[in-house]
This record gives structure tokens, sequence and C-alpha cells, in this order.
């Protein structure tokens, strides 16, 4: 199994992966990450910039995914992150679906559980915009 944001607008850093296989609940992982600082951003008063996710998570068809973001409250937005944030998934990068997410307002964390149904699952905060999918928008062909 294997996490990684290395591809356009990918941003995220791997903290620890744990791989289980309990006899009655079945295969799970529980994978945590933090946000990265976005190079290109910097907030008010020089501090970093951090809010964006976007990674690949492969290898973990049928099981039980528990992705925990554990420094969220560091976000230049955390309090959109409450009760009714849904962080995006897609199998295949072009048809995003809302995923199970949770915020700890307390400790900062997000939590994002979900069992893929394929050996790759793209996470992200929401669904991204890159070039391949601007290239494809009419509106957009001044990019060509």
């Amino acid at each position: 199994m294997g996490v990684t944001s290395a591809f356009e607008g990918g941003s995220i850093e791997l903290v620890s992966i744990d791989e289980s296989n309990d006899a009655a609940a079945g295969p799970a992982c529980a994978i945590t990450l933090r946000l990265t600082a976005d190079p290109a951003c910097t907030a008010e008063g020089g501090a970093e910039y951090k809010q964006w996710f976007s990674f690949r998570v492969t290898g973990a068809r049928g099981r039980a995914l528990k992705v925990v973001i554990e420094n969220t409250s560091e976000a230049m937005c955390a309090d959109g992150l409450s009760e009714g944030y849904f962080a995006r998934g897609s199998y295949d990068g072009n048809a995003w679906t809302p995923l199970r997410t949770s915020y700890r307002e307390g400790d900062g964390v997000l939590t994002i559980e979900h069992t893929p149904a394929s050996n790759v699952l793209h996470i992200a905060a929401f669904a991204p915009y890159t070039l391949r999918y601007l290239l494809k928008d009419p509106c957009c062909e001044f990019l060509k």
C-alpha cells in the first residue's frame, strides 16, 4: 500500500501507514498525514498558507481506510472543516464523490473513512481543476 502526492496539484506529507488484518473486522489501514505549506502562497503577516490536500492511495482495494490529517487546525480556513464538510474521492480523477469525513475542533484532526472498490483512490479537499481537466473545457480554449 502506498500514498503519494507527486502529481499535478498533489499536496500532503505522509507520516505513517499502519496495515492490519483482523479476522473479525477484515483488512484495514490507518494512514496518518499532515498538511503542507503551499510554496506559492503566504498568508497575512508572512504566515504559511496550509489548506489544500490532494493525494493518491494505491493498493487499498477492499481495505477499510481511516485517513487522519493531524494538523488541520493549522489550515487557513479550519472553521470550514466543521459539520457539513466532505473530502472528495475519485477512482479515475474525473468523477468525484463525497467521502465520510469528520473534524474534531479540539485537536484539529480531520478523519476520512472509506473502503475503496479499486486499487487506486484519489482523495482531495475538493474536486481539483487540473490542466488536463481545463483543456477539456470549451471555455478554456485559450489554453490550447
